[in-house]
């Protein structure tokens, strides 16, 4: 999993990269609340388990059990041996 917290104006939002078998999902959450964040457990190469809810959402539920409803903006074949990205730097 690759995570960037990206800001738009004043609505902080993340996009959060995946790879389920052979497909990369980048996704997009954002918080209810300006302040709030992403809990401590999400963090790049956390495994956690999917769920394509649609064409469009994705359940997520990391180790600790929070589950995030994710919207799915883009979808790609990985190609084999294919790491994940390297976390872009955190823009503030």
């Amino acid at each position: 999993m690759l995570i960037r917290k990206l800001v738009n104006g004043f609505c902080p939002y993340y996009e959060l990269t995946l790879q389920q078998n052979s497909w990369l999902y980048r996704t997009e959450y954002t918080p209810r609340h300006a302040a709030d964040s992403l809990a401590e457990e999400w963090k790049p190469g956390a495994e956690v388990q999917m769920k394509i809810a649609d064409k469009h959402h994705m359940l997520v539920k990391s180790p600790g059990g929070l589950e995030l409803q994710l919207i799915v903006v883009k979808r790609v074949p990985a190609t084999p041996g294919m790491d994940a990205p390297d976390p872009a730097p955190v823009k503030k």
